[in-house]
Formats: structure tokens, C-alpha cells, sequence
């Protein structure tokens, strides 16, 4: 996997990220706020940084293969 986060981010090699999707929102009936939802698609390790970017090998899969526009969260 390559991801658009490097060294001028703060990524270290050996990083582990999980990799999720926003779903579509939900309208609270009360309140009416906008909830979203969100789904983990897969547990990643980064194996390599560069200045702008970082490759990674998916650890574990939860559903499904990470797609463009997919977003990390650090462990």
C-alpha cells in the first residue's frame, strides 16, 4: 500500500496504522446532526518512508481491500 504520509509528517518505518472508510451519514432524528459511520478495512505496518510518501504491507485483514481515498489512524 503507498500512502501520501512521509518523513515531513513524522512516519517512522515499522509505523501500524489502521486503514478505514467513512460511510455514508446517518441525520440524527432529534437533533439533527449528521453522524458518521465508519468502517476498518485493514491493519497495515509501514515498511519504507520517503520524504512525501510511505509503502506498507497490509498485517490483517477486516473487510475488504483498502480503495483511494481510504484515511489512516496510527495504533
Amino acid at each position: 500500500l503507498t500512502v501520501d504520509l512521509g518523513h515531513r509528517n513524522g512516519v517512522k518505518k515499522g509505523l501500524k496504522c489502521h486503514v478505514f472508510r467513512e460511510g455514508e451519514g446517518i441525520i440524527h432524528p432529534v437533533t439533527k446532526e449528521v453522524i458518521r459511520s465508519v468502517e476498518e478495512i485493514c491493519e497495515m505496518q509501514i515498511t519504507e518512508v520517503f520524504d512525501v510518501y510511505s509503502v506498507g504491507i497490509i498485517t490483517k485483514s477486516k473487510s475488504g481491500y483498502p480503495a483511494t481515498g481510504d484515511r489512516l489512524m496510527t495504533k
